[in-house]
């Protein structure tokens, strides 16, 4: 590219970020005290979204966004339907009975469904599906059919219909759970609980809610997680995460969306191991 036009892009780069902060300045200076936005839904996305919130509300003149604890997308929705909430975080695109409604369905993020270990599983970085698949089917019970310690493995799954469990189910129909040798958990905090507190465990969810703890993340059949793994499909496990809105946001929830694809919410979603997507 010759410098005249390089210059060019360059400026209208500026022009364009400048823009933006011009926006969010002019937002920054309202003053939203007394004002307050549920949004609820998705655990997928709750330690994410939490964390934005925080930092949202650090910048603003008053104003609270409550992110309450997990109902799950579906009952997100109802709650958004109901009047309950002002928006609704899901993991997953709106099923066909809710389209009826005249919802708006933002996709912001992708992120990846990982199998993690209690530290205590310490000599191995990889397990192979087909591994991972007779762990869970008690066809494997110690860990070192896998080339770790000679020590039993506690495997931790989510219920039936949990967003993680439909995505490895998407990529491996044939995935069975043997009831009798695993633990069924019904949220992703006490998924986490149960892993930090409990030696020699495995467990699967999203890669935003390992942020903080010191669970070890597996490569799955020689393939890490990364952005680019992320983006090209190599890595095959992912959830979108998106932002359910029904009459068109204003005030404080129009802030929050905004935020979130800012600059600065995309960073956050990137340093949380998720994949920002550009409105």
């Amino acid at each position: 590219m010759d410098q005249p036009r390089t210059l060019f892009a360059v400026f209208l780069y500026l022009i364009g970020f400048l823009s933006s902060f011009s926006v969010f300045a002019e937002q920054f200076d309202q003053d939203f005290s007394g004002q307050k936005i549920i949004i609820a839904g998705t655990g997928d996305s709750q330690k994410l979204l939490r964390n934005i919130a925080r930092e949202l509300e650090s910048k603003l003149k008053g104003g609270k966004i409550e992110i309450p604890d997990t109902v799950g997308s579906t009952g997100g929705i109802k709650a958004l339907l109901a009047g309950r909430a002002d928006l609704a975080r899901v993991a997953r695109p709106l099923l066909e009975n809710e389209k009826k409604y005249n919802l708006t369905y933002l996709l912001f993020a992708k992120n990846p469904v990982v199998f993690v270990t209690h530290p205590s599983v310490a000599q191995i970085h990889n397990l192979k599906i087909q591994d991972i698949m007779d762990i869970y089917s008690a066809k494997i019970t110690n860990w070192k059919s896998v080339g770790d310690k000679n020590h039993k493995i506690y495997p931790v799954t989510r219920e039936p219909g949990d967003a993680s469990v439909k995505i490895l189910l998407k990529y491996r129909p044939d995935f069975h759970v043997n009831k009798k040798a695993t633990k069924v958990i019904f949220s992703n905090p006490k998924t986490i609980e149960a892993l930090v507190n409990h030696k020699y465990t495995l467990g699967f969810l999203p890669l935003s809610n390992v942020k903080g703890t010191n669970l070890r993340v597996m490569n799955l059949d020689g393939i890490s997680p990364t952005i680019e793994n992320v983006q090209s499909g190599k890595y095959p496990l992912t959830m979108p995460l998106g932002i359910v809105y029904k009459e068109k946001p204003q005030g404080l929830a129009k802030v929050f969306i905004d935020f979130l694809y800012s600059k600065k919410g995309q960073d956050i979603i990137l340093d949380f191991g998720a994949i920002p997507i550009p409105r």
